[in-house]
């Protein structure tokens, strides 16, 4: 009898441990860290089709978010999460024209870039907690981005995190 209370005992343990095991993961994965699936070449050569990456969630409660950071947030037309490169915050002016993205008036240089960006835009400056951002692939048709009318410039409010590195299948930095 006292083999079987003992044993009851134990399992009540394990689903505890379980139990707050699982809440902890669903806390950690809504406040901290999360992992994402990459689908597409919107990012390539930076992120390929099928990785995964790391996100980090905690550089949005300090404002911590730069130019050239790697960040996701949902797509305002359907709610999918894409990942995307930071060009400009707040303040900042954008502009394409001849193959070149500038910055404040001036070329922006970008070696994860490798090819020139297709098609001109007339300058526009980033709105006060919107970001501009745009995919690393800059072949014809490569990226939906804030190039787009549909897309735009992005919430601050609605970023998920910052992509720091790919988990999956090769483990490398995104910094």
């Amino acid at each position: 009898m006292s083999m079987i209370s003992s044993m009851g005992k134990r399992i009540k343990e394990w689903i505890y441990i379980l139990a707050v095991g699982f809440l902890l993961a669903v806390v950690i994965q809504k406040t901290a860290f999360a992992l994402y699936i990459v689908e597409g070449s919107s990012m390539m050569p930076t992120i390929k089709n099928h990785e995964r990456v790391f996100v980090n969630r905690i550089p949005l409660y300090f404002g911590a978010i730069n130019r050239g950071d790697i960040v996701v947030f949902p797509n305002p037309i359907d709610g999918r999460y894409f990942v995307k490169r930071v060009i400009g915050l707040p303040g900042d002016r954008i502009s394409i024209s001849d193959g070149r993205v500038y910055l404040n008036g001036k070329i922006l240089h970008e070696e994860y870039v490798d090819t020139i960006t297709v098609g001109d835009m007339e300058e526009v400056t980033v709105k006060e907690g919107h970001v501009f951002v745009m995919g690393d692939n800059r072949h014809p048709n490569a990226s939906w981005d804030s190039r787009s009318p549909d897309i735009g410039q992005i919430p601050i409010s609605t970023l998920a995190g910052e992509a720091e590195f790919v988990l999956f299948p090769v483990p490398h930095s995104l910094k």
